[in-house]
């Protein structure tokens, strides 16, 4: 009877030990890929949201839309509907003040890596919250989307500068 328990633990032994290897192993190879391409990935979107964003919101032009748009945003948006947010944007005056933006950058593997970031935002005329959603195509982040929420008279509306929905709200 002990021998046969005994050999019960060996059998048991043999099955758990490699299998908690092979987790732990691959446990660590996740833990070090989220290290080093992970946290690298949110520093740069947060840096890139912190730089570009307001410098956009404070020129409101074509051209520095071009310059942080995505291809895909781009090319959703007709130039047309690009002007009319641009015109509603600039009512907004001269933004005085953003506060950090907040928020995480994503990775995919073997896909393309896309962050999405908040911030609260004073104009000239009003308050906005801003939402931006940013992708990662060759190193290089852009705007996918972004979001201005604005408060107008006790509802919001959303300047939006989308490939899912481009209107004014």
């Amino acid at each position: 009877m002990p021998e046969q328990i005994s050999q019960h633990f060996i059998k048991i032994r043999r099955v758990v030990v490699p299998t908690l290897f092979i987790v732990i192993t691959i446990w660590s190879i996740f833990t070090f890929y989220l290290i080093f391409f992970g946290w690298p990935l949110d520093k740069a979107s947060a840096n890139y949201a912190e730089l570009n964003i307001p410098a956009f919101l404070n020129t409101k032009t074509n051209e520095s839309l071009q310059e942080i748009a995505s291809p895909e945003l781009m090319s959703s948006l007709s130039d047309e509907k690009i002007n009319l947010l641009l015109y509603n944007l600039s009512s907004l005056g001269r933004l005085q003040w953003n506060s950090r933006f907040i928020g995480n950058a994503t990775v995919v593997v073997g896909g393309t890596n896309k962050a999405k970031y908040e911030a609260i935002a004073t104009f000239e005329v009003s308050h906005a919250n801003i939402v931006v959603e940013l992708v990662q195509h060759d190193d290089k982040w852009s705007v996918y989307r972004l979001d201005i929420i604005v408060p107008v008279e006790g509802e919001e509306r959303a300047l939006s500068f989308s490939i899912d929905d481009p209107t004014t709200g």
